[in-house]
């Protein structure tokens, strides 16, 4: 939650820097940048963690497909972010090699800024309806192993 909450205030700041402001946009960006730490780490811990829960309700450790469905949606979700990011460009207007409208300029900032700052709310959302915590999870595997 401390990793969204970090990466809505940077997408926030970032929508309203200004090109010319190149210290303070690389700055922010580096803030916003950090944040996603946070959620890369969260994955993996909880990837991890959902192996023995459903090892808890179904009595089966199928950690095989739990990593292998991990990786494919990370690469799912790694092609969709390239190809929204394509269609964006197009959808605002985006000149190769030549000089952007001020409209164009304005979605490419939407896109870098205000989407990704969407994203994380509806991620946050989801989050929390992730209930397992640690002592639940401290009482899954002393079930386990006991």
């Amino acid at each position: 939650m401390a990793g969204g909450l970090i990466g809505i205030l940077g997408n926030l700041l970032f929508y309203f820097g200004q090109a010319d402001q190149i210290a303070y946009l690389f700055i922010v960006n580096a803030v916003c940048m950090f944040s996603i730490g946070f959620s890369l780490v969260l994955v993996a811990s909880m990837q991890a963690d959902t192996i023995e829960y459903a090892q808890w309700k179904t009595g089966k450790r199928s950690e095989s497909i739990v990593t292998s469905v991990g990786t494919f949606t990370a690469k799912v979700s790694t092609a969709i972010a390239g190809a929204a990011a394509g269609y964006g460009l197009t959808l605002f207007g985006y000149v190769p090699n030549g000089l952007q409208s001020a409209s164009t300029l304005q979605g490419i900032n939407l896109m870098m800024s205000i989407f990704p700052l969407i994203g994380i709310c509806l991620s946050l959302i989801i989050i929390s309806f992730y209930t397992l915590t640690e002592k639940k999870y401290a009482e899954i595997v002393a079930d386990l192993h006991g």
